[in-house]
């Protein structure tokens, strides 16, 4: 009931009359307590007394609501907040929630947070590497070595992840030690080009004595070297990768050529075997006057009548076996010619299986000749 109350009162001096900024207050007077709501509607109150706030970007006066939300953002965490004010994400609140179980860590926690891992079993690392790009100064020459000290200004870091503390704004000291004639090198390439800047890999270790972090560098190059070395791996690795794919596609085909070419074999073989011989007897009725075109090799057999075309009824002379025979041979006939037309329709190095089939309409044509030139008996 008290945050229902709390709630309603902060909502009216606010102006929020709507169901969703009521409900975000009273979350966040369930989720941080009365104290906290009150001390966020008094300094909103205070900004706006002074004149306001604007919005991130300037063309206008946040509302006294929009100030109280922004405050109140940022003296949430960031699981806080999306608890509060991502409602409509439901995998963010589901992580959030999840998150929100554990305690939150700044950068002053870690001696607690470190002393206690100090106390149980350690982990084991089995590679660690360090890259340092910048621009060097002063540096000691020794046989074969050159020594030189950088340092990092830990307030030009970028954004850290979520939940990785700010490590602060001090500067970071790290003293590298480089082979001479990689050094030498990549310091040649940086007088051509002022704008360039060394690139160290290694590994680093600290050093107590002088509380510095030392990178034992395993090469030296420039940031521009670095990028030109990256840019032609990534060209190797996709050409690699349009080669394998073609590779795979030649392979692919093969495979395709070889079934078809055995698909052929098979329809040969089964053409060979026998003609169709499938369908029902006609009636011998009317008078057959379809004309037959034998078809000689290398002519073109391409059909020029439809198969329903070819549907006539057989010679009145012939008896019900000759004439269902009849019309067997004529499917058969239409068959033959309508394959014909569709491989004379394919590239001329495509047309697999022509001449059989030429040689197979021919014979089906014969015997249909034979059968109209009988007489009646």
């Amino acid at each position: 009931m008290q945050i229902r109350k709390v709630a309603s009162e902060v909502a009216n001096t606010l102006g929020e009359k709507d169901r969703k900024p009521y409900g975000q207050i009273a979350a966040l007077v369930r989720m941080r307590g009365e104290d906290f709501i009150r001390e966020v509607l008094a300094d909103t109150l205070q900004i706006e007394a002074q004149g306001g706030m604007m919005t991130a970007k300037g063309d206008r006066r946040r509302t006294i609501g929009g100030v109280f939300f922004r405050l109140a953002r940022e003296r949430l965490t960031r699981n806080e907040g999306l608890l509060i004010f991502a409602r409509g994400d439901v995998s963010k609140l589901k992580r959030a929630k999840s998150e929100a179980q554990f305690p939150a860590f700044t950068w002053d926690d870690r001696a607690e947070v470190i002393h206690n891992l100090k106390n149980q079993e350690q982990g084991e690392v089995s590679d660690v590497k360090i890259i340092l790009q910048g621009h060097p100064k002063s540096t000691e020459r020794r046989e074969n070595l050159v020594i030189l000290r950088m340092q990092h200004d830990l307030d030009k870091i970028p954004n850290m992840p979520r939940g990785v503390p700010d490590p602060g704004d001090k500067a970071m000291p790290y003293t590298v030690i480089v082979n001479s004639e990689q050094y030498e090198t990549a310091e040649a390439a940086i007088q051509k080009d002022p704008k360039d800047e060394l690139h160290i890999e290694g590994f680093a270790a600290y050093d107590a004595e002088t509380s510095d972090i030392v990178v034992f560098a395993t090469r030296a190059i420039t940031r521009k070297i670095h990028k030109q070395e990256r840019r032609r791996e990534l060209e190797t690795m996709v050409k690699q990768t349009q080669e394998a794919q073609q590779r795979k596609e030649i392979a692919k085909q093969k495979s395709d050529e070889n079934r078809r070419k055995q698909l052929e074999a098979n329809a040969k073989k089964k053409e060979q075997a026998a003609p169709s011989s499938a369908g029902e007897a006609v009636k011998p009725e009317g008078k057959n006057d379809v004309p037959f075109a034998p078809v000689r090799m290398g002519e073109s057999a391409r059909a020029e009548r439809t198969i329903e075309e070819f549907s006539a009824e057989p010679p009145p002379h012939l008896d019900a076996e000759a004439a269902k025979k009849y019309a067997d041979l004529l499917r058969a006939e239409a068959t033959y010619r309508q394959r014909i037309a569709d491989i004379e329709a394919k590239p001329e190095d495509q047309r697999f299986g022509l001449e059989m089939t030429l040689k197979l309409l021919t014979s089906i044509q014969k015997q249909i000749k034979a059968l109209v030139d009988q007489t009646d008996e």
